[in-house]
């Protein structure tokens, strides 16, 4: 006996029809856009083809990437000190008497030799005269003793003069000479201090002080003019204990305004104290700079530094750069569109940055990455992004 059919229910054969109409609306639908479709690239009922898929680049951010370039590499020493001049020189009177002539004033600029001031000039060449004067008639006086004496001996020496009479006039012609030689000690102290009374500029340099005046009574020693040579100036720098091993004398360094902008003046090591300063663990280390202009004032702060080693020209990179692989250093690069990686050797390490010196392996030019990229593959396209 067959099973029965079961009845569809109504409201299921209607659900039905409406999809299939909907169904076939959109295919009509469809063939109608393919007709007119503007590009005229597929006839109407055809469906278009599928577009090849492009190759994907990794993007990188141009910071992190590294275009490799010659750079100096340098480690040095921090330093400050107090600018001073080499040479200082306070001017004192070396003869007494009144200032006349009186010339500079501070801030002027002297040569080594030039005339300062004159102090009773006058006065001290008229005691040069009178002391030549008394000198010449010791001389005369000597000349006519010298001749009697020797009247005498001739005398004598017939019997005509006795002896105590010839040493009488021997007596006399010592006592001259001794006169005369007196008489010459004091021209050369008057000639002495007629030269002090010219006071001259025992160097060159910049007048910083002047304590005399014209007419004023100046008194042997006083002090005149102080005179300093900024042509070099030199600075006490403090210099830990652990670090003097690292320097020599003629070692370079370099020193600045801490609110001077960007002039900087060359200095070298002069002098290194072996002694540390009371109370600390650094000692003295005295650095010399030629100031020609001058441009660097004497009593100035400035900070600095010794350069303890210098390498110019050289490729570096960041240590974060750097990965091993098997005891071997590699670096990321982009080369032809594409990641690569490729061994380098190391040389030193410079603090300045916490660079490593790259000596093979790269070259001038070569863009590196700042640090690797562990989700990319030796050979995957890469492409800088434009700034």
């Amino acid at each position: 006996m067959m099973p029965a059919k079961q009845k569809t229910p109504r409201r299921a054969r209607q659900v039905g029809r409406g999809l299939a109409i909907v169904a076939l609306l959109g295919l009509v639908a469809y063939g109608v856009y393919a007709a007119t479709d503007p590009s005229g690239g597929a006839e109407i009922g055809t469906a278009p083809a599928a577009a090849p898929s492009a190759t994907q680049h990794k993007i990188l951010d141009p910071a992190e990437v590294i275009e490799l370039r010659p750079r100096e590499l340098s480690e040095s020493l921090p330093i400050s000190g107090v600018a001073e001049p080499m040479r200082e020189v306070v001017v004192s009177a070396e003869v007494s008497g009144i200032a006349d002539d009186v010339r500079l004033m501070p801030g002027q600029t002297v040569r080594a030799g030039d005339l300062l001031l004159a102090i009773a000039q006058e006065d001290y060449q008229l005691a040069l005269q009178a002391e030549e004067a008394a000198r010449t008639s010791l001389e005369a006086q000597l000349a006519a003793a010298e001749s009697a004496l020797r009247r005498s001996t001739e005398l004598a020496a017939r019997g005509v003069v006795t002896a105590s009479a010839l040493e009488d006039a021997q007596s006399s012609v010592a006592v001259l000479r001794a006169n005369v030689a007196a008489a010459e000690t004091q021209i050369r102290l008057a000639r002495a201090n007629l030269e002090s009374a010219e006071v001259r500029a025992p160097i060159s340099g910049i007048v910083v002080s002047r304590s005399v005046d014209p007419g004023q009574l100046v008194d042997d020693g006083a002090e005149l003019f102080e005179i300093i040579d900024l042509s070099r100036v030199v600075i006490e720098a403090m210099v830990p204990l652990d670090r003097l091993l690292m320097l020599s004398v003629g070692q370079k360094a370099e020193v600045w305004l801490p609110q001077g902008g960007s002039q900087r003046f060359s200095a070298s090591i002069e002098r290194i104290s072996p002694r540390a300063v009371d109370g600390t663990r650094s000692a003295l280390v005295y650095l010399g700079i030629d100031n020609v202009n001058p441009a660097l004032p004497a009593g100035l702060f400035v900070t600095g530094r010794i350069i303890l080693r210098q390498r110019p020209d050289a490729l570096a990179l960041s240590k974060a750069a750097i990965t091993q692989q098997d005891g071997q250093s590699m670096v990321q690069i982009v080369r032809d569109g594409r990641l690569a990686e490729v061994p380098v050797s190391i040389g030193a390490s410079w603090p300045e940055g916490d660079l490593v010196e790259i000596t093979a392996g790269l070259s001038a030019g070569d863009t590196v990455l700042a640090a690797p990229l562990r989700n990319l593959a030796p050979g995957e396209p890469v492409r800088i992004a434009e700034r």
